[in-house]
């Protein structure tokens, strides 16, 4: 499994077992990697795909 299906599992996981809110969700996603390994990277680049086709109502902080 590659780690981009396994960061979507994830995510669409922790989603699936809350409540649907009107309230905008703020997400802490941590890495052991340095900013600037391909791996955080990438999922910046997830969490800023999340946000623009969410409106905002989901943002994250890496």
């Amino acid at each position: 499994m590659n780690t981009r299906h396994a960061i979507t599992g994830a995510i669409m996981l922790a989603f699936g077992a809350t409540a649907v809110s009107d309230q905008a969700q703020t997400l802490r996603i941590a890495t052991s990697v340095p900013q600037t390994h391909y791996l955080t990277v990438s999922i910046a680049a997830f969490a800023d795909e999340v946000t623009e086709r969410t409106n905002g109502d989901i943002t994250f902080e890496i």
